[in-house]
C-alpha cells in the first residue's frame, strides 16, 4: 500500500541442520521406528517456494514483471558434512529456480540466487567459528551476499543466474555449468534432453490429468 506494489522477493529466511542427525534411531510407544522430523527442509525449501509462489502471484497481476532473489547455499552445489537435510533443500532450491526461470521469463519476472560461502550470521556458532578461524578459512560480513542480491536484482537481463559468494568473492556458477554439459551428460545425451526441454508437458488436459494421476 506505501510503495503502490511488489517489485522484488529476496527470499533469505533459512535456518541449520535444527533436526539433528537424520540417521538416529527413534522408535514410538509401539516399537516402530519413527519417520524424522524434517523442519529444516519445510523452511529453507518449502518455504521459499511458498514465497516465490506469492510473489509471482502478485507480479502477474500487477503486469510490470518482477525479480526474484533466492538464497541458496554453497550446500546447493557441493554438500557439507554433517548437514545432509540443509544440503538436500538448498540443492532443491537451486533446482527450484533452474526449473521455474523459462515459466517466470514469460512474464518478465527474473528469478535467481546467490549461494553464500561462510557468512557472519546465527548460523555460525561459537564453536563452529573456532573450527573456521584455526582452519584458516574466512567469514564473510552479511554485506558481501547483500552486494551479490543487489546485482542479482539490478542487472538487466540477468535471469537463472547464481552468484557464489566467497571471503568477499563473487563468481556465477550456471553458465560454467551449461558451458560443459556435453561433456558431463555427453553430446547426444545434452542434445535429445535440450530437445525435450522444448516440449510443454502441462500444454494440454489430458496432460494435466495424466501428471496428476501419476503423482
Amino acid at each position: 500500500e506505501k510503495f503502490g506494489g511488489v517489485d522484488i522477493l529476496v527470499a533469505n529466511a533459512g535456518v541449520g541442520e535444527i533436526d539433528g542427525d537424520i540417521f538416529r534411531d527413534e522408535y514410538d510407544d509401539a516399537g516402530l521406528l519413527k519417520q524424522p522430523t524434517y523442519r529444516t527442509a519445510e523452511i529453507n525449501l518449502i518455504g521459499v517456494m511458498s514465497c516465490v509462489k506469492v510473489a509471482v502471484s502478485h507480479f502477474r497481476k500487477q503486469g510490470r514483471g518482477g525479480r526474484i532473489v533466492m538464497t541458496a547455499s554453497t550446500a546447493g552445489y557441493m554438500s557439507e558434512p554433517g548437514v545432509p537435510i540443509y544440503s538436500a533443500a538448498k540443492h532443491g532450491v537451486v533446482g527450484f529456480m533452474r526449473a521455474v526461470k523459462r515459466v517466470c521469463a514469460k512474464d518478465n519476472i527474473a528469478i535467481n540466487c546467490v549461494a553464500p560461502w561462510m557468512t557472519d550470521t546465527r548460523l555460525i556458532y561459537p564453536a563452529l567459528r573456532k573450527i573456521l578461524v584455526e582452519a584458516n578459512i574466512p567469514v564473510q560480513s552479511t554485506e558481501a551476499v547483500a552486494l551479490a542480491m543487489g546485482y542479482s536484482v539490478a542487472k538487466e537481463g540477468w535471469m537463472g543466474k547464481t552468484i557464489y559468494v566467497a571471503a568477499g568473492t563473487y563468481t556465477e556458477i550456471e553458465e560454467s555449468i551449461l558451458r560443459l554439459e556435453k561433456e558431463w551428460l555427453g553430446v547426444e545425451n545434452a542434445a535429445m534432453f535440450r530437445r525435450g526441454q522444448e516440449l510443454d508437458y502441462m500444454a494440454n488436459r489430458e496432460a494435466k490429468s495424466t501428471h496428476k494421476e501419476a503423482g
